[in-house]
């Protein structure tokens, strides 16, 4: 029997593609592998709660939880995991969509068991991305490896002439750190996922993305 598992995409910049890659990843396992799938959005507008509400399935239960924002206040924090709870009791695998602020402390991280990190592979986001990854692990080292937690950097709308520009090399030394397959850029790629999930559309390049 599977364990619950609860993943987050998060990124602190938005426009990486993170509400589409959780949308899809919300589509595949519930449609492909057959899991029940919570999909968690915390971000306002919504996006990939949308996304998979243009395209409903039995297996796929899709959540909006805004989160209100307070200077200097655990609000935020005992919101966010209160959410959490709530939409994951009945799920096998939850998947939260959430741009990351720094109105959320590190520990929120914590409740999960995989972190995906979309980035785009720009020079400038790359090392902010590596700054963001570096920082949470300094300060939550011994909970990260107590809960043998497993982040993912996913490279994403990358251009196939930048393979070669896509290096994290601040990451090498981390051992639950892993760098995915890039996720390459497609021209209106969001028309597409309000027909269906990536991998069920019949086009090949759009599919294999």
């Amino acid at each position: 029997m599977l364990d619950k598992i609860k993943v987050l995409i998060t990124n602190q910049k938005g426009g990486v593609g993170k509400s589409t890659i959780s949308a899809n990843l919300a589509g595949f396992l519930a449609i492909e592998k057959n899991y029940k799938v919570s999909l968690l959005d915390y971000d306002k507008q919504g996006t990939s709660s949308v996304l998979v509400s243009k395209n409903p399935h039995p297996n796929i239960q899709p959540y909006k939880s805004g989160l209100s924002y307070q200077q200097n206040s655990n609000y935020t924090l005992l919101e966010a995991k209160a959410a959490l709870r709530r939409y994951s009791a009945h799920a096998e695998i939850t998947i939260a969509d959430l741009t990351w602020t720094f109105g959320l402390p590190y520990d929120f991280m914590l409740e999960f068991d995989v972190l995906i990190i979309p980035s785009s592979n720009s020079q400038v986001e790359i090392a902010s991305t590596e700054i963001f990854i570096l920082e949470y692990i300094q300060r939550q080292m011994i909970k990260i490896k107590q809960k043998r937690q497993i982040i993912l950097v996913a490279p994403s709308r990358v251009d196939r002439n930048q393979l070669s520009e896509i290096q994290f090399p601040g990451l090498g030394f981390l051992e639950n750190c892993f760098i995915c397959p890039p996720i390459f850029r497609i021209s209106q790629i969001n028309n597409a996922v309000l027909n269906d999930f990536w991998f069920r559309i019949d086009n090949n390049i759009i599919s294999e993305n």
